[in-house]
């Protein structure tokens, strides 16, 4: 990833918020409704969530991203129930033991919720796929996958 993707996926987020609000829309939703698109906040993982975002966002589902890993202000448990599905980045290797707290936390904070990684056909040295899915219900390989998998009745129209 080059230094202008990563201020592409940061200047994207931060357009978003400035729209719609530090929570990327109302809380005001109904259970399961809102899908998490969460990343470690690496450059890599930045833009990766964003462009997830901004697919499901054109399918008019309730896209939200986060940043997970890090100190930052939380809606609260009370919120845990408006998340039905959260795609978290699939982790390179360096990044493996953060990843796997990450995901283990975000099972926990989250435990209604489907745990979701998309393995990208990238160059990069990607974690060690029987080891990823140990923490995730699953692993997709494609963004089409993670909008099809989201809106079924959508792809089956297609």
């Amino acid at each position: 990833m080059s230094l202008l993707d990563a201020n592409v996926g940061a200047h994207l987020r931060q357009m978003r918020e400035a729209r719609l609000g530090r929570w990327q829309g109302s809380l005001d939703v109904p259970a399961h409704s809102v899908v998490l698109c969460a990343g470690l906040g690496t450059e890599r993982d930045d833009l990766l969530s964003e462009l997830l975002v901004r697919a499901l966002r054109e399918l008019d589902i309730d896209a939200r991203r986060v940043v997970v890993g890090t100190e930052q202000d939380n809606p609260g448990p009370q919120t845990a129930d408006l998340v039905s599905t959260v795609f978290i980045t699939y982790p390179v290797e360096s990044m493996l033991d953060q990843w796997q707290r990450v995901a283990d936390e975000l099972r926990a904070a989250l435990p209604h919720a489907l745990l979701v990684t998309i393995r990208l056909p990238f160059g990069e040295t990607a974690a060690n796929q029987n080891v990823v899915q140990q923490h995730v219900d699953m692993v997709l390989r494609s963004f089409e996958e993670s909008l099809a998998f989201v809106v079924p009745e959508r792809a089956a129209q297609a």
